[in-house]
C-alpha cells in the first residue's frame, strides 16, 4: 500500500486474486470497504488520521497495516 502517508489516493499493490480491503478508524469503526480483484488505485476521501487497514481474501487475512491520512 503506497504511498503513505496519503492525501487520498492509494495504490493496493501485490494482490493475488480478490478479495476485500477494509479500512478502520483508530476507535476501530469501519470506514471503507472495497472488493478488490487485483491491484489498484483506491481513491479515499477520509478525514486527516491514523487509519488501520486489513485485505481479506478467501476469508482469511493476508494483509494488515497502518495507513496514515494527511
Amino acid at each position: 500500500l503506497y504511498p503513505n502517508p496519503a492525501s487520498g489516493q492509494v495504490t493496493l499493490s501485490g494482490v493475488e486474486g480478490c478479495g476485500n480491503f477494509i479500512l478502520f478508524n483508530s476507535i476501530g469503526e469501519e470506514v471503507f470497504n472495497q472488493h478488490i480483484l487485483k491491484s489498484q488505485n483506491l481513491q479515499l476521501v477520509l478525514p486527516s488520521g491514523v487509519y488501520f487497514y486489513q485485505f481479506i481474501s478467501e476469508e482469511k487475512m493476508i494483509r494488515t497495516g497502518k495507513l496514515v491520512i494527511e
